[in-house]
């Protein structure tokens, strides 16, 4: 929260981050995608820092309020592109959805899915939603016994969606082992900037 209290921002405008948020999926395929999506959520009036993976937790991300504007924390827990897109999505998702100036707090640990709330539900469902999980899923489910990398490529396409980026949804569901594919395995941290990751 101290460090959040540090960073300057815009005014916070609820209508564009949620046209920012609209764009997130092809947002995951271009070039300079992440630090360019960390910027325009400045230009939101969101505030965006990375809090190195904090020992003896299992935060994957948070959001809260601080001052007038909404903050979206990033662990680094996993130093992994699909990871960050799929946290960034959770994150937003409370923001547009369930935040309200100076009100609750979230703090997500995203594997345990066992212990949801109706909001942690809302807001895996909202992400969902952003990244095109289902459409992704249904595109796999006929490869489901044997995923080459020409088929993640082509689905990946089809999608919308960085191949990191599908390639971790589909392992997190079950549809290509973790062992696979490992080289589109991407990490996230040396693309943001250094000035951004705190402890």
């Amino acid at each position: 929260v101290t460090e959040a209290s540090a960073i300057e921002a815009k005014r916070y405008s609820p209508a564009r981050l949620e046209a920012l948020a609209a764009s997130l999926k092809e947002r995951t395929r271009a070039p300079q995608g992440v630090a360019d999506f960390i910027e325009k959520l400045g230009d939101a009036g969101v505030k965006f820092l990375v809090l190195s993976h904090l020992a003896k937790t299992y935060l994957d991300g948070a959001s809260f309020w601080s001052g007038k504007n909404p903050v979206i924390v990033y662990t680094a827990r996993y130093d992994r592109i699909d990871n960050f897109w799929w946290t960034l999505a959770h994150e937003l998702s409370h923001v547009i959805l369930h935040l309200k100036e100076g009100s609750l707090s979230f703090l997500d640990d995203l594997e345990d899915s066992e212990h949801l709330s109706k909001q942690e539900r809302e807001a895996d469902d909202y992400a969902a939603k952003l990244l095109g999980v289902k459409k992704l899923l249904s595109s796999a489910e006929p490869y489901r016994r044997y995923f080459s990398e020409a088929r993640l490529l082509e689905i990946a396409d089809a999608c919308g969606l960085d191949p990191s980026v599908a390639l971790g949804i589909l392992q997190h569901h079950g549809y290509i082992d973790y062992r696979s594919l490992s080289r589109y395995r991407r990490t996230v941290l040396d693309q943001i900037s250094p000035g951004l990751v705190k402890g």
